[in-house]
């Protein structure tokens, strides 16, 4: 269905219009510059006349043509790009970019943690709008839940604004984001930088299958019901890779979005915020979710933060004063369908007619000036890339150290005092994967102490056994950062004269365990690997090529090794464990049996904190055993 809408009270300038400007305007004002850049936010007036329609995902799609027309006009001047090198255009809009010195400058001046590009704009965020209520203030009680937030950038803004701002409020926090600890989720899709997440573990919420997905309804629902006290604060800044199609962009994320803003009014208490990041506002997905939030929140507004990159499409939505879930109370049934199918239907979410014809002009004109300011970004940053001059080098230098200023002070920056940071003990600035220390072989075998490699006793009290969806193959892992090829259906070659060695002097008093055995998929290796160690009864292990990707495999050699005095990797993939007692550890195996018996259709994920692997000795044994196995690999 295509609905005309009249565009008479919308100011529009066309490509045309906005070459004719940019040229005409070649050095405009650095005051004016930087006026707009911390000037770009617009509010929905009138909102308390909006009505929610009765009935959601009921008829089919609509489009509106101008709506159309604007992401035609949008993608038109994209194109325009199409002719310069990629990496040249990069690194001209880089250096282009006058908020791009504001992450450096805050990062030097005021050390505070996790400081990202993302950590300014939601800094901003909240210097910029009340999204911490009044009420939670008033109560010293305040409570946020942040979806899709690794690395955890918006949960340390928060925390400095809170410190720096000295607001006597009690604050706990949740967090939900893809979990890099599940292999089975593509680093394509999430952020593998776990800085935060592994010193406030018991912060986060991956969901019933463990996965992190807040695509799923079952973790939706898991959630939800987790959260037993509602919370004044949801943000949400979950993307999509689009970089492939980016012409349509809104539509590849439009499920993620939707999933997101029915868990924040979920979980929200009445008087609750919610900071949404969307993109552009053209198709009924966007425009629907838009208009859902005008109905359920007092005060609704749209704000593109200075620190953000002006040729992006990027804005947040901000919603305050949250009316309580009896808004929707009668639609939320109908409301939830999609997220219980996994996927849209073929439908809107609500009916064009339903929608007030005052919301879809203030939307217009909205759009439009997010656009506009987009567009004439995008064509300063074409005429300049074809005159570009020493001189206007020099003079985007002055305007990047004066908006970074500008935002410095703008939001008067503070530094707080290390007990009041997230990590206080500690500064996780550094990635772990950065600290690997390389093991050396002497005549072809590296020896361990196991007491070095095993920091904790392994006992009942260490299990942490977490159950998921199970995977058929790893797409991630923390132990290798580039993941061997598995292959379970051939037998592998010769293992070398050291395996030959060990097999004919063990014999029978080793337990043997490769990949010469056919599987599946990677979760039916894991637990073969596991029953394998279990089951056996002797004193020996050979453990030859088998990569230790996983949390559960990395577990399980982690309680292993404590039953040996001594461990051995020879050069040709073999990990030798001599003299064993598995006595000392049977309890501890029992129990994570007793798990594979009582949920055949889960898989274990992991058996013991991801923490204890990380310690230093242990991960640096397991990383360069992968290593060594990749380098085997390509040989």
């Amino acid at each position: 269905m295509h609905i005309p809408l009249s565009t008479a009270t919308v100011k529009w300038l066309s490509l045309e219009d906005n070459l004719k400007k940019c040229s005409k305007n070649p050095n405009m004002s650095k005051s004016k510059k930087i006026r707009h850049l911390f000037d770009k936010k617009i509010d929905f007036a009138n909102n308390a006349t909006f009505e929610l329609p009765t009935e959601a995902f009921v008829l089919p799609k609509w489009s509106i043509p101008s709506f159309q027309n604007d992401k035609a006009e949008l993608n038109r001047t994209k194109s325009l790009l199409n002719q310069f090198n990629l990496e040249e255009w990069s690194r001209h809009t880089k250096h282009r970019d006058p908020s791009s010195y504001i992450t450096r400058f805050v990062k030097q001046k005021f050390h505070p943690e996790l400081v990202t590009q993302a950590w300014c704009k939601f800094y901003e965020c909240l210097c910029s709008f009340n999204v911490i209520p009044k009420e939670a203030i008033t109560s010293s009680r305040f409570t946020s839940f942040h979806l899709c937030e690794a690395p955890g950038a918006f949960i340390s803004a928060l925390n400095h604004y809170i410190a720096s701002q000295g607001l006597d409020v009690q604050w706990t926090w949740g967090a939900n984001t893809l979990n890099p600890d599940h292999e089975g989720n593509s680093p394509q899709e999430m952020i593998p930088d776990d800085r935060l997440l592994r010193h406030t573990y018991k912060n986060w919420y991956f969901g019933s299958d463990f996965t992190g997905n807040v695509t799923k309804y079952c973790n939706h629902v898991d959630l939800v019901e987790k959260i037993h006290e509602k919370v004044w604060l949801v943000t949400a800044d979950g993307s999509i890779d689009c970089s492939s199609d980016p012409g349509n962009q809104e539509s590849h994320v439009e499920f993620l979005h939707y999933c997101e803003t029915l868990t924040a009014l979920a979980l929200l208490k009445p008087g609750g915020s919610f900071v949404l990041k969307i993109f552009t506002m053209f198709e009924h997905s966007t425009i629907c979710l838009l208009y859902l939030l005008n109905v359920c929140f007092g005060k609704v507004s749209l704000f593109k933060p200075g620190s953000s990159k002006s040729g992006n499409s990027e804005v947040y939505v901000i919603c305050q004063h949250f009316k309580g879930p009896q808004v929707v109370e009668k639609i939320w049934p109908s409301l939830l369908s999609p997220y219980k199918s996994g996927h849209f239907v073929d439908k809107s979410m609500f009916d064009l007619n339903k929608i007030n014809p005052d919301f879809l002009t203030q939307l217009l004109h909205i759009s439009r000036f997010f656009m506009q300011k987009q567009i004439e970004h995008i064509l300063d940053n074409i005429r300049f890339f074809r005159n570009a001059s020493q001189n206007e080098s020099g003079k985007v230098h002055q305007i990047k150290v004066y908006v970074a200023n500008r935002y410095i002070n703008k939001y008067k920056l503070k530094s707080i005092s290390r007990h009041l940071k997230l990590v206080p003990t500690l500064d996780i600035s550094q990635f772990f994967s950065n600290e690997v220390k390389k093991i050396n072989f002497v005549n072809g075998v590296a020896k361990f102490d196991a007491k070095n490699l095993v920091q904790v006793n392994p006992t009942l009290d260490i299990l942490d056994v977490k159950l998921g969806e199970k995977f058929t193959q790893v797409k991630s892992s923390r132990f290798c950062d580039n993941l061997p090829k598995l292959n379970f259906s051939n037998k592998m070659k010769s293992h070398g004269p050291l395996y030959q060695l060990v097999a004919n002097k063990l014999g029978a008093t080793a337990t043997i365990i490769s990949l010469d055995s056919p599987f599946e998929s990677y979760y039916d290796f894991q637990k073969d690997f596991f029953y394998k160690i279990f089951h056996s009864k002797k004193r020996n292990f050979l453990i030859v090529g088998v990569p230790l990707l996983t949390n559960f495999l990395a577990g399980v050699m982690y309680i292993l090794i404590s039953c040996f005095s001594h461990v051995h990797v020879h050069q040709n993939g073999c990990i030798i464990l001599c003299g064993g007692d598995l006595a000392k550890i049977a309890p501890v195996f029992a129990t994570v049996e007793k798990r594979y018996r009582s949920v055949p259709d889960c898989g274990i994920l992991q058996i013991v904190p991801p923490g204890l692997l990380y310690s230093n000795n242990f991960f640096d044994f397991v990383w360069n055993y992968n290593r060594l196995l990749q380098f085997l690999n390509k040989c």
